[in-house]
């Protein structure tokens, strides 16, 4: 595949370190396409392709934090752009049908700014339900406006049906490959999520691992039976964007989940709740399908639509989360491994010097999942340079790793 131009971006010094990334563009399909590179400091041979959800551009993601992934896990980022709605019509469509039903509205802003053709759909069946019109009338009024006749032909309403995106990130998979990188891994969010389930669905041979954060697949598609690759989804019961329990577009999270472990060979996954310390509506529970391929589901009891700042506010780094799946690695930080409600911090909020009742190796995360700060205490930790807002503490102290909300003034 050829280089049509590349853009480096002068490193950016930051709070939390500098970081480097590069823009690139390529013609494929006759269309103009781009993606976004963040390269480590050390290589392990691997690519991470994130493909973000509906309505966003790479420049939506912390780039620090992009690097520090790419940086801690040897691995070379790949942030692939979607292409806005290329047809005219949807957008008319929904243009018309927000005087009646608003959300259509922001469904319209965000398709003209970026949308995956990921075979996500809507039947028509489930448009005029969720209109509460009849068919009948819709073909009425299709009449009236023949533009939008060939959805009703077609008995759907996709996104980007006309955009091959599957074929767009294959040509970058393939042009990874041919430059040494040994193992592909694709991270999906959201629509990037259907995308990923996608590509793994129907050109498997061209990755490792599969990684879904608030992802989803249609109603009416079916996860294939060959279909063999290490899948990790993480969802929230809350989440309204894709409900967790099936809406407009997808299918029910946890039948999804399940359908991918039972075509994988009808295993008994193992059954944690990782913070059984927390309230129930705070706890996570994780599904671990340890044979090989190696599953994992992690339901979140109580989060937003985009998990990180949720995620973290309950100890947990959705960024070291992912990257632990997919190189089978540990990251210590992931979790606490003693109760963490041992670990008293006073005062709290702290304008500048909090008080600890250990002694050990600390680090101060924030909401983004990037360390701010790290040392050693034998019961006071100066957070005097660090911004306001919330942090997670996580303290090793005697082997035990502990782990506390902290709140700077």
């Amino acid at each position: 595949m050829k280089r049509l131009s590349l853009i480096t971006l002068a490193a950016l010094l930051t709070v939390a370190g500098l970081y480097a990334r590069t823009i690139e563009n390529v013609t494929i399909d006759g269309r103009d396409r781009t993606y976004a590179i963040y390269e480590p400091t050390t290589y392990n041979n691997e690519v991470v392709f994130l493909l973000h959800g509906l309505g966003e551009t790479y420049d939506d993601y912390d780039a620090t934090a992009m690097q520090n992934f790419a940086n801690k896990n040897k691995c070379t980022v790949v942030m692939p752009q979607a292409l806005s709605e290329q047809d005219a019509t949807l957008l008319e469509l929904l243009d018309m049908i927000k005087t009646f039903q608003p959300e259509m509205g922001d469904l319209k802003q965000a398709l003209e700014k970026s949308a995956w053709g990921a075979n996500v759909y809507i039947t028509i069946d489930d448009l005029c339900t969720a209109l509460g019109i009849s068919k009948t009338y819709l073909e009425l009024f299709v009449k009236q406006y023949p533009q939008f006749k060939h959805f009703l032909d077609e008995d759907r309403i996709q996104i980007n049906k006309d955009v091959n995106d599957r074929n767009f990130i294959n040509n970058l998979i393939i042009f990874n490959r041919d430059n040494a990188k040994t193992k592909i891994h694709i991270v999906g969010c959201s629509l990037g999520g259907a995308l990923a389930y996608d590509l793994g669905f129907n050109t498997p041979e061209n990755i490792t691992k599969i990684a879904s954060l608030s992802g989803f697949v249609s109603k009416g598609v079916e996860v294939p039976s060959s279909y063999k690759l290490p899948t990790l989804i993480i969802h929230s019961k809350t989440d309204q964007i894709i409900p967790f329990d099936g809406g407009l577009y997808n299918r029910p999270i946890g039948a999804l989940a399940l359908d991918i472990a039972n075509k994988q060979g009808n295993r008994v996954p193992k059954v944690t709740i990782l913070n059984e310390d927390q309230d129930a509506d705070k706890q996570i529970i994780m599904y671990d399908w340890e044979s090989d391929p190696h599953d994992r589901f992690y339901i979140v009891s109580k989060a937003d639509h985009s998990l990180v700042e949720d995620m973290a506010a309950l100890g947990y780094n959705i960024y070291d989360v992912v990257g632990d799946f997919l190189f089978d690695q540990h990251v210590a930080a992931n979790e606490a491994t003693a109760d963490s409600q041992s670990l008293d911090i006073y005062p709290n909020p702290v304008e500048s010097m909090a008080n600890v009742n250990m002694e050990g190796n600390y680090s101060i995360i924030n909401m983004a999942g990037v360390t701010v700060s790290t040392g050693y205490t034998e019961g006071v930790i100066d957070m005097s340079s660090i911004s306001a807002g919330r942090y997670i503490l996580v303290l090793t102290s005697s082997n035990e790793v502990y782990r506390r909300i902290i709140i700077k003034k």
